[in-house]
């Protein structure tokens, strides 16, 4: 059981140091930020399109 809560406190912390990292590269260039949010947006749009194709 150690093992298995050392292996997810190993990811939980990438996690957080990722999330850190992206929030100081944005505040740092928001036009990035902005391109990624347009980005994620658009590939949002078309899955929720093609999934109303199925439904």
């Amino acid at each position: 059981m150690d093992t298995l809560f050392d292996g997810l406190m190993t990811v939980a912390a990438g996690l957080l140091v990722g999330a850190a990292c992206r929030v100081a590269i944005d505040a740092w260039d928001p036009a990035r930020a902005e391109a990624r949010t347009s980005l994620t947006d658009a590939r949002l749009e078309a899955f929720l399109e093609a999934a109303g194709r199925y439904r």
